[in-house]
């Protein structure tokens, strides 16, 4: 686990190119704090590193690695869970490794396969891998999106720059980190923004599941367009139309994966809460791992307590657990370094806590594993996915009579004007509008253009065998590489601590796929995730029925009328509040009133504009 960065520098020193990746790596030293690799390569104008957090071949697995001849060379942020099995075929055919790392693979199974590689890669990661016969850079992130490559390209002036974190880009020479405004309205109508876009104009972030390809020559310099080489896919016919066949088939993938992301030469814990994925993931570490297993729970003090559930599964799993608290006061104070982390800002309050919970950990343990991911996979969102699906049916059958509707809409029947305004929009179109009605600011989704509302609808809604999978998919996609990995890969990484997702595991994710739909949503329920809860049953029958998803129950709202409610109101409401005139001021007065008198259901869209507030006011310092 590791950071990495790198950049040419055709007008530059040679000092001059050393001191700015010099302050690059140390701004991102917490990523890994076990060692620095330096990577010059004089001929094509770059220099690159990396930052080492040591987990597997602590005193061999220094960066960069190369190939026997030293044609090949790689800057690798992440693990590669299946490297022991790739490494004996690579073996086979001859290859000669000089160290037990998982990242020296990579430049072997290059030689064999070039970037057809990336897909028979389980694991996460960011790879920067340098070709000096063909003089190209390849860099890809992981087929989920947790790990994160950001770069800024000008191929007219020679000029390419990627790193980990935004905030090394800041540090580079030359990188221009102008901020994008016009991606205020794209972040209040969905808390997130849809890749490659980030909050700087001239930074894009690499889409989960691609690639890039630079040709670094000076007189055939250029920069590919993203190319997947991995997506959700659920458009055959399903596999597992039984109940106990899909929950066998899971079981056994679910058991390998974990196996798998236990490999470490280090010691690795759990997060665990008291949902049904974390109790899943940590059934199965405390098998293989046994009761030197420590898992780790965040709570806020209020109801049915959090940590006393997870204490409870841990010591059924015959485990050691521990728990912390955290008060409005402590979410307050770490707010600022949280966004500092997080480079940009997303709409999940969630992040804090997971901050606290994991500088806890890391003074414990260095790898944890976490249930990210199966919500995604196998239907979590029940009222989401079956609710969304059902809206798109609906309009597929008024679709034909569209013209008509339109026609009709002309009377001054509101109704009929919606219905009509239903029919305009394709599919996929309609699909991310349901995002934005459900998830973001009141209103804010109809005022994008119908030019981006069809460019994120293109690239993030793609056809699957109905409409629960597409969304499914649609969530894999965006909503879990941009929101949920982010915040679990900046937060944990913030305090040195590696996070794994047993869940997002290339594999199981092709089991996930092929399991019918009534199976993973069955019709009627307000639950999802049926094949897990079955699967629950059966690793913990003495439970009797699963737990409710709660995430992490933060009481946000009741925070917001108490001890924040000063600090957010003059963050949001400041007469020079970065929020206007992009938005409608009258429209954020409305909704802060509504959360004062207790009347708005959700707060999460007023946080994201202040934690907005907040992270312009830290870029500005």
């Amino acid at each position: 686990m590791c950071g990495i960065l790198g950049f040419t520098h055709p007008d530059l020193s040679t000092d001059e190119a050393s001191a700015g990746l010099d302050r690059a790596l140390d701004s991102i030293r917490h990523r890994g704090p076990d060692g620095q690799g330096i990577l010059q390569l004089p001929d094509l104008r770059v220099s690159a590193g990396m930052r080492r957090l040591s987990i597997i071949d602590l005193a061999g697995g220094d960066q960069p690695i190369w190939n026997e001849d030293r044609t090949v060379a790689v800057l690798f942020n992440g693990e590669i869970y299946n490297y022991r099995e790739l490494r004996k075929d690579l073996e086979a055919k001859g290859h000669v490794f000089a160290t037990d790392c998982d990242t020296e693979v990579l430049v072997h199974l290059y030689e064999e396969k070039g970037e057809g590689m990336l897909p028979e890669l389980r694991g996460m990661f960011g790879i920067a891998l340098f070709d000096l016969e063909k003089d190209r850079l390849l860099l890809a992130r992981d087929h989920f999106g947790q790990k994160s490559i950001y770069y800024s390209a000008d191929p007219a002036k020679g000029k390419l720059a990627f790193a980990s974190e935004l905030k090394a880009l800041h540090q580079l020479p030359g990188v221009d980190l102008q901020i994008d405004d016009d991606a205020l309205l794209e972040f209040a109508s969905f808390l997130i923004l849809a890749p490659p876009r980030t909050h700087f104009q001239n930074v894009l972030k690499l889409p989960a599941g691609h690639f890039i390809v630079a040709t670094l020559a000076k007189n055939s310099f250029s920069v590919s367009e993203p190319k997947a080489f991995w997506a959700p896919d659920s458009r055959g016919e399903p596999s597992f139309t039984t109940m106990p066949e899909a929950v066998d088939a899971v079981d056994s993938a679910l058991h390998q994966s974990v196996d798998l992301h236990l490999r470490s030469d280090v010691p690795v814990g759990v997060f665990l809460s008291s949902g049904l994925d974390s109790r899943l993931v940590s059934s199965y570490a405390a098998e293989f791992y046994g009761s030197d297993l420590q898992a780790f729970t965040v709570g806020f003090g209020e109801g049915r307590s959090e940590i006393d559930d997870a204490a409870r599964t841990a010591q059924e799993l015959g485990i050691c657990h521990h728990g912390i608290e955290l008060d409005e006061q402590g979410f307050a104070d770490a707010l600022d370094d949280a966004l500092h982390h997080l480079d940009e800002p997303i709409g999940d309050a969630a992040a804090i806590p997971l901050l606290h919970l994991s500088r806890f950990a890391a003074e414990r343990v260095k790898v944890v594993l976490s249930g990210e991911g199966a919500d995604e996979l196998f239907g979590g969102y029940s009222e989401r996915y079956r609710g969304r699906a059902s809206e798109l049916r609906k309009t597929a059958l008024l679709r034909p009579f569209g013209p008509a509707l339109r026609l009709a809409a002309l009377a001054p029947v509101s109704k009929l004007r919606r219905l009509a305004e239903r029919t305009r929009s394709s599919e996929a179109e309609e699909a991310i509008l349901l995002v934005a009605r459900t998830v973001g600011l009141e209103g804010q989704g109809a005022r994008l253009s119908s030019e981006r509302l069809g460019q994120i609808a293109t690239r993030l809604y793609k056809p699957q065998r109905d409409a629960e999978h597409s969304l499914m998919a649609k969530d894999m996609s965006w909503e879990l590489p941009e929101w949920l990995l982010q915040k679990s890969d900046k937060m944990s990484m913030a305090a040195s601590l590696e996070l794994r997702s047993p869940f997002l595991d290339p594999a199981l994710a092709s089991v996930a796929a092929r399991i019918a739909t009534d199976l993973k949503l069955p019709p009627g329920s307000e639950q999802g995730k049926a094949v897990l809860r079955k699967l629950h049953a059966r690793r913990f029958p003495q439970v009797g029925t699963t737990p409710p998803k709660k995430g992490f129950p933060l009481p946000l709202g009741r925070w917001m009328r108490g001890g924040l409610r000063d600090r957010m109101q003059a963050d949001l409401l400041d007469s020079d509040s970065p929020l206007f005139p992009v938005l409608d001021r009258s429209h954020v007065e409305s909704l802060w009133q509504r959360q004062l008198d207790g009347k708005l259901s959700n707060p999460t869209p007023l946080y994201a504009l202040w934690s907005y507030c907040r992270w312009r006011r830290l870029i500005a310092t």
